[in-house]
């Protein structure tokens, strides 16, 4: 058997290895989970494939391995002396969900049905490895299963999301909020769940702003959106413009004249459809604001959302 140094992370895997894969070569990752260091082992060639920090984290000089891996997941993160193991002791990591997250790594499908901490551990899970394609599917997972049963987040689960914010670039807080925003704002009847949502914002001071910040980026993203139609549009009407000014070099005088005293009169209803267009995303951006305004005002006074 090879000799392993010190900080080796690398297992050699033996052919009775349950992920043994010619296709993935020999070479595992060995993780030791939580406080009970429960072992478990991926190859390193499939978890490069789908993790960019143990990508990134692989191709350092041996040395700087360690200090890499605590800066991104935290300062408990340590080296096995005889296995080369990569130990995991922050609460984030589970058993559970390492195992959840190999099993998506070889199989590509996530379970059928997820309690919601199980749900958050494999998301911050996926977010510390950088691991975007799982991200995006525990997106999906969530939305869907918001879609059958057309509930929306507990304010529990919502102040638990809000404190995690951060994790996987923030999209999963993203969602959350502007889900809470289309219930408070379109006044879903559900005395109790108000109730609870009022003292979650007494205790979280922060969210009513929080919820504001994320309808006002929402409001800025229809005016882009529209304002860059609108560019795109002038853009592209003044190439036709350009191209057949071209083209009429071409065509004999008097059919040339004929050609552009049309020009103008088709042009004219354009420009004056852009401008109402613009004109109309402004104003949905204006009254999101003001929404916003409201939310928030009513988050922080005494008694909350009526």
């Amino acid at each position: 058997m090879a000799t392993r140094g010190k900080y080796d992370l690398y297992v050699h895997g033996e052919p009775n290895h349950p992920h043994a894969n010619r296709d993935l070569g020999g070479n595992f990752v060995l993780f030791y989970v939580g406080e009970d260091e429960d072992e478990a082992s991926v190859h390193e060639k499939k978890l490069r494939e789908h993790s960019q920090l143990f990508d990134n984290a692989f191709k350092l000089p041996r040395s700087e391995l360690l200090p890499f891996l605590q800066h991104h997941l935290g300062e408990r993160v340590s080296l096995s002396q005889y296995t080369g193991a990569i130990r995991l002791k922050h609460f984030h990591f589970r058993t559970k969900d390492m195992n959840t997250l190999i099993e998506w790594l070889y199989c590509s499908s996530l379970p059928m049905a997820m309690k919601f901490k199980d749900f958050c551990c494999l998301y911050y899970l996926a977010s510390k490895f950088r691991m975007h394609k799982l991200l995006s599917e525990l997106m999906d997972y969530i939305k869907t299963l918001h879609l059958d049963s057309g509930k929306v987040f507990e304010p529990t689960q919502i102040s638990h999301i809000f404190k995690n914010r951060d994790a996987g670039g923030g999209q999963l807080w993203e969602y959350c909020a502007k889900q809470t925003i289309g219930c408070l704002a379109w006044g879903k009847e559900r005395s109790s769940w108000v109730s609870e949502f009022k003292e979650v914002c007494r205790v979280n001071l922060d969210l009513g702003p929080a919820l504001f910040q994320v309808l006002l980026a929402s409001g800025k993203s229809i005016y882009k959106e529209q304002h860059g139609k609108a560019c795109c549009a002038r853009s592209s009407e003044a190439k036709t413009k350009k191209s057949m000014e071209g083209e009429l070099s071409d065509v004999e005088e008097s059919e040339a004249k004929k050609l552009r005293k049309v020009w103008p009169k088709k042009s004219a209803p354009r420009r004056s459809i852009d401008k109402k267009d613009r004109y109309s995303g402004q104003r949905r951006v204006a009254n999101s604001v003001l929404e916003a305004n409201e939310i928030a005002r009513r988050l922080v006074e005494d008694g909350g959302i009526a």
